[in-house]
């Protein structure tokens, strides 16, 4: 809870960054590995940039700074093009955006451990950490977000690249009723415990692994 607008404004500003690289990143990893494994549909739309502008889908952006849950404009895909065999492409392509999420969350864990070696404290420069501590934060957010086995999420999208249940009644049930699913669980909040949790304790391993 927030004692005034002012408190919830500096907070939420602090995260435009972090949501900035972490939808960025994520995307991008998705195109880039598609693109790798055959498919040329993401470089043929623009997708292969790290532009948040070609990334951001802005429903999923405002999501993300009032319910701290989003995501980004979803990469197109045609698995027809995959080389080799196509379930692994699409496992790979499915985890690579969490798995990007996860190197800016370390990454910028390893950027607060220089600033502590170097003397730049937290009093001395409270922004730039609050700033670096959201950034670490919503990568972490967005990594269990978009692993919820819920379509359109990635999460979904891994398991039914390793289950082929795709003529099944659940998968085409799971299709065209996962993202209502899904709008409810962010709109009603149910989540909120599960995510901190989550954010809590992969945060607290990362300091402690870099004893910060």
């Amino acid at each position: 809870m927030y004692n005034s607008f002012g408190e919830w404004f500096y907070s939420t500003i602090i995260t435009i960054p972090g949501i900035l690289l972490g939808l960025s990143f994520h995307e991008y990893a998705h195109a880039i590995v598609a693109y790798r494994c055959g498919d040329p549909t993401p470089k043929n739309q623009g997708r292969i940039t790290l532009n948040p502008l070609y990334h951001i889908h802005w429903i999923g952006f405002i999501s993300l700074l009032l319910f701290h849950f989003g995501w980004g404009k979803p990469v197109e895909i045609n698995s027809s093009y995959f080389k080799g065999n196509k379930r692994t492409a699409l496992f790979m392509v499915s985890i690579a955006g969490v798995i990007m999420n996860f190197v800016i969350a370390i990454f910028f864990t390893v950027v607060l451990k220089i600033l502590t070696i170097i003397g730049i404290t937290y009093g001395d420069y409270l922004v730039l950490w609050n700033i670096i501590v959201a950034t670490i934060r919503i990568n972490i957010a967005l990594i269990f977000f978009n692993l919820l086995p819920i379509p359109p999420l990635d999460g979904f999208n891994a398991i039914s690249s390793i289950i082929d249940f795709h003529k099944s009644k659940f998968y085409y049930y799971a299709i065209n009723y996962g993202q209502w699913v899904l709008l409810l669980l962010v709109l009603t909040g149910a989540l909120n415990g599960v995510l901190s949790f989550f954010i809590n304790n992969v945060m607290g391993l990362l300091l402690s692994a870099f004893k910060i």
